[in-house]
């Protein structure tokens, strides 16, 4: 009788314990849900196994199963491994008897949709079912394998493991490039399934009805229905087997293997069996075109064939995910005003640098950075993971600093890049792959693309009224440097010498409202002056002979010096002001009128009486030659020396000719002496033409002017004679 009393008190007892700290018991009841970040897991009574949200090192979770005594907490089955979810995310036994996960997004995943299920058990063996009323399995975990099995579970025809992704570590589960196949025919196949490879490792076993079974004993093994043994893997590879956990993985380099672990003094994983003792066995394990290295058939390195290069290395503007920027590496923007036909290395950079800071720059001048992570560490890399999250990471597994989680969810369901945009900003991308209509932006670095260093080039001003357009003009003062693009920067107009007037009345100060210079304490702040209004500044700017500009905001005036950089105009500058020096422009004095000469009636006859005098001359000449004695005495003179003057004129020989000629090959006068002055001649013109161009920016400078005189440098035509070339073609 008192057994009987006993015993229901010890089980109300473990109900009401389970029931206060939920973290620990076996069992999920309908209602009730595991929240991500709780730390709330279902937990065998065991203490081996738990069930609930696996923490990932970039902060994100999976749904699964894993060993929780060791301190690796090993994940042995997952729900979501491709689709990680954020904190907030829930678990929940449904009163329709529904396995539900649900993201903190409000997107939701049915684990289990069958027959109402009324609880959830954690068992001892590591596999997580679903029960109905009378006890009975609906669903369990071991029938959903991803990369492992345990002692008791079973792989029957069609299902598969995959591997993780390569060099996967505690912060990417994801599906990698490998599978192990129980086929239909009977085969277990590892494969390369991506190459569609035919497999680099098979049993051969072709049969009907096959299954791979991981016995309780640890053995491993194929079996023909229920019982028939007819293929041996592995046998009990550590005795006593209760003294060990157990299981059998699929590796993220494509090997499958066994492994056991001390329960009482272990200290970490040790590999019992694999079916490749020669690690670069696997087919395609470093993928095309590449050599696999292995001088221990343990650890494993890839290089490229001579004459290959692998792209995820050199990157140009983009990273895709699983992609890795290690330090030193760098991505560059495209050339502004990028389209299709324009991949050009444009002017901005993202830098891994060796200190371990992420910069964005624009290194044509020479800035420290108008983006940076401040992340001063050895060996840090930027990591763009396939959970599409964008993070740091110090050596390969201690995140140091989260940029982007997974904006999108599920990932698989979209494609993913982040770029550095010829704008100069970096920024994160989706499009999903069935109804996509285009690339969507989730994230940029910069909310106000005028905030990015020089992207309007020098004396430019960048404009952006919506935050995603930029429009750039020069300052007042300055023209452009190249007529057809203005970001390129612009030139003042005249050049001034600012400290020869002290008394400044020469110059004037133009005000230009929700405008500003951001602040650069680097290269162009010369100072501030604090506690004045916007003509206080305007005073400020007039009384230092080396201002040239400056922007006013919360009564503070931060005066600036050349170059003037990073102008801008946008929602950021509202409620700002800036200020430009500027010389006054001259007022053009009216010619004087032109005096009218008195008409001098003297001159007029003077040319008169010339004129007639030459005529006159001209008149008494033709006469002469055209009269008939003189005709007559002309024609006897040239007669009577005709052979006097024949004798005159030097004649040649064939012989000469062919000299002269050399070998009647080019024509007499035009000796290579000859052209090659002309040709001096001519490069001497042009080069005086583009000395004297109007546009300054085209003037060749002295060394250039030498090299062309020299004919080191080819000498093209200056535009202003090409254009008068082309014209006169016209006509």
């Amino acid at each position: 009788m008192a057994l009987r009393i006993i015993v229901p008190c010890v089980l109300i007892l473990f109900s009401n314990f389970y029931g206060l700290h939920g973290q620990i018991s076996p069992n999920m009841s309908t209602g009730p849900n595991i929240t991500a970040g709780s730390n709330d897991s279902l937990l065998s009574i065991s203490g081996d196994f738990a069930f609930g949200f696996y923490a990932l090192q970039n902060g994100l979770y999976l749904v699964g199963v894993w060993f929780d005594r060791i301190p690796e907490k090993t994940l042995v089955w997952s729900a979501n491994r491709d689709s990680p979810a954020e904190q907030g995310s829930t678990i929940q036994l449904t009163n329709a008897g529904e396995l539900v996960f649900t993201y903190a997004n409000g997107r939701t995943l049915q684990i289990y949709s069958g027959a109402a299920a009324s609880l959830g058990t954690m068992q001892n063996d590591g596999n997580f079912v679903l029960r109905d009323n009378s006890s009975t399995i609906l669903w369990q975990s071991f029938d959903s394998p991803t990369n492992t099995l345990l002692p008791g579970q079973v792989l029957v025809q069609s299902q598969k493991l995959y591997s993780n992704a390569k060099g996967s570590s505690n912060s990417n589960y994801s599906t990698g490039d490998f599978m192990l196949e129980m086929q239909f025919d009977g085969n277990l196949v590892l494969s390369a399934y991506h190459f569609a490879d035919p497999g680099y490792w098979t049993t051969q076993t072709f049969a009907a009805n096959v299954s791979l079974v991981f016995h309780n004993s640890a053995s491993l093994y194929l079996v023909k229905g229920t019982k028939d043994e007819i293929y041996s893997i592995t046998k009990n590879l550590s005795s006593p087997v209760e003294d060990y956990y157990h299981r059998v993985t699929v590796e993220d380099g494509g090997n499958f293997q066994q492994y056991i672990y001390h329960k009482r003094n272990g200290s970490g994983w040790k590999r019992v069996w694999r079916v490749n003792d020669d690690p670069c066995f696997v087919n395609s394990v470093c993928g095309i075109y590449a050599m696999c290295t292995s001088p221990d058939n343990e650890t494993v390195s890839c290089s490229c064939l001579p004459g290959y290069l692998q792209s995820f290395d050199s990157p140009t503007n983009t990273l895709l995910p699983g992609q890795v920027l290690v330090q030193s590496q760098k991505l560059y923007s495209n050339a502004k005003g990028s389209s299709n036909s324009n991949y050009s290395t444009g002017d901005f950079m993202l830098e891994m640098q060796f200190d371990g800071n992420l910069v964005l720059s624009a290194y044509h001048f020479a800035d420290p950075g108008y983006w940076t992570t401040q992340t001063f560490a050895a060996n840090v890399s930027l990591v763009f993971h396939n959970s599409a999250s964008l993070y740091l990471v110090k050596g390969t597994k201690d995140e140091i600093y989260s940029i982007t989680k997974n904006l999108s969810s599920p990932v698989e369901d979209y494609y993913h890049r982040v770029t550095v945009e010829d704008g100069g900003n970096f920024q994160q991308y989706i499009y999903h792959k069935r109804n996509g209509s285009g690339w969507k932006r989730v994230w940029r670095v910069n909310d106000d693309p005028c905030f990015v260093n020089s992207v309007c080039g020098i004396y430019a001003m960048c404009t952006s009224p919506d935050n995603e357009t930029v429009s750039c003009s020069c300052l007042p003062g300055y023209l452009q440097v190249d007529p057809r693009d203005v970001s390129k920067g612009c030139y003042q107009e005249n050049m001034v010498n600012y400290c020869a007037d002290p008394s400044m009345r020469n110059f004037s100060t133009m005000v230009i409202d929700d405008a500003d210079f951001p602040p650069d304490i680097n290269n162009g702040d010369l100072g501030q002056v604090r506690n004045v209004d916007v003509e206080g500044c305007k005073k400020a700017v007039m009384d230092d002979y080396y201002t040239l500009a400056a922007s006013w905001m919360n009564s503070t005036c931060i005066k600036k010096r050349i170059p003037l950089l990073n102008a801008r105009k946008s929602a950021s500058s509202k409620g700002r002001v800036a200020f430009i020096k500027v010389p006054n422009k001259k007022k053009s004095e009216p010619s004087p009128p032109r005096k009218r000469k008195k008409f001098d009636t003297r001159l007029l006859l003077v040319i008169g009486l010339i004129i007639s005098a030459g005529f006159a001359f001209l008149f008494g000449a033709l006469a002469l030659y055209y009269h008939p004695a003189l005709r007559n005495v002309l024609k006897r003179w040239k007669s009577s020396n005709a052979k006097t003057i024949g004798i005159n004129f030097r004649e040649f020989t064939l012989q000469e000719l062919r000299e002269a000629t050399n070998g009647f090959k080019m024509v007499v006068g035009h000796e290579p002496e000859a052209l090659s002055d002309f040709k001096r001649f001519e490069r001497m013109a042009l080069v005086g033409l583009w000395c004297i161009n109007p546009d300054p920016i085209l003037r060749p400078s002295m060394r250039k002017v030498t090299q062309m005189l020299e004919g080191a440098v080819e000498v093209g035509i200056p535009p202003q004679v090409y254009d008068y070339v082309s014209n006169y073609r016209k006509y």
